[in-house]
């Protein structure tokens, strides 16, 4: 980093799994260089000079307290120097700079460089109308004729695979959120915990299936049909390959801050509520089922939806199910 800063504060911007939708803002070839990186490793190179990180509840830097900031602490404990870097996490506010936020920073500053804080008169500052603030109209019309206009146009001087992968992963971290929105979780370190934890997964999981197609399993016959293995399922054979640990890692961070209930919920969300539909779909056809037998499906219905949550389309995960039914239809005959 660059020596002449000698503080810094980043504010609401601050996320190890999101750098901003747009790759004008995130700075995509220093995001995507060698390999990519992400915001909290760039942080990490200010060691160990003072460091103020403000985060909040309402958008990815919900997170913070939880899993970056002690990352942080650990680069700084490297230098002996972890009390340089601090938090200050605002759990009931959103995605701005705020009071409280502008306070937290003119705090840090002046406590680094020695300033007078009875200097500090917001009063003085003008706060120009949004209009005003619009360098080329409210609707770009004072813009050069060859300016560009769109992220697809902005994608053609970027690498387009990498501005794809951007907004999917924008996608994915926004369907983490709203997944564990729903749940409707007191704890923020929680549900930051949480939607680290189930965008991480997704994107691994999108990341293997668009590393492993279904062309690198060999064409042969499923030996169930006695045909020739379909696309749909030389791809299920292709995604099944994944890691187990990539599994492991969801379900076991996911226990770690919700209850059995919750972590249900969001198995629900992953496979867009099957386990009651195909359940609801079973009482109908055989209404006179045994509490027994209606237990045995649950369970079979609930461990296929365990199965699916690691597969990237939803044929994917129909496929998965419907073997489910096939397996509880065989056992019932049995």
């Amino acid at each position: 980093m660059d020596d002449r800063f000698t503080a810094s504060a980043p504010v609401v911007s601050l996320a190890s799994h999101f750098d901003g939708g747009c790759p004008c803002e995130s700075g995509m070839p220093i995001q995507l260089s060698a390999g990519g990186t992400c915001n909290a490793e760039l942080a990490a190179t200010f060691a160990p000079r003072p460091q103020l990180v403000v985060s909040d509840g309402g958008d990815w830097t919900a997170s913070v307290p939880a899993l970056e900031f002690p990352y942080l602490q650990r680069i700084y404990g490297f230098y002996d120097a972890k009390d340089n870097v601090t938090n200050v996490h605002l759990p009931k506010e959103k995605h701005d700079f705020g009071p409280n936020k502008r306070n937290a920073v003119y705090d840090f500053f002046a406590e680094v460089f020695d300033l007078d804080k009875k200097m500090l008169d917001e009063s003085k500052v003008t706060i120009e109308p949004e209009s005003a603030m619009y360098s080329f109209g409210e609707k770009g019309e004072l813009l050069p004729e060859n300016a560009i206009r769109s992220f697809d146009k902005v994608a053609a001087y970027f690498d387009k695979k990498a501005f794809a992968k951007l907004k999917s992963d924008a996608s994915l971290e926004k369907k983490a959120m709203e997944w564990v929105a729903s749940l409707n979780l007191d704890d923020e370190k929680k549900s930051g915990f949480a939607v680290t934890t189930i965008y991480n997964h997704l994107r691994q999981v999108r990341d293997w299936h668009n590393d492993h197609p279904y062309t690198t399993i060999p064409a042969g016959i499923n030996p169930t049909t006695g045909k020739p293995l379909t696309q749909l399922e030389r791809e299920i054979i292709a995604d099944s390959a994944m890691p187990k640990e990539v599994h492991e890692r969801l379900m076991k961070g996911l226990r770690r801050v919700l209850t059995e209930e919750q972590v249900e919920q969001i198995l629900d969300k992953y496979t867009v509520g099957k386990v009651a539909f195909t359940m609801k779909g079973y009482q109908e056809i055989v209404p006179d089922m045994t509490e027994e037998e209606t237990a045995f499906i649950l369970e079979q219905l609930k461990l296929a939806r365990e199965q699916a949550v690691d597969y990237k389309s939803m044929k994917q995960i129909s496929a998965i199910f419907k073997a489910c039914l096939l397996y509880t239809s065989d056992a019932a005959d049995d």
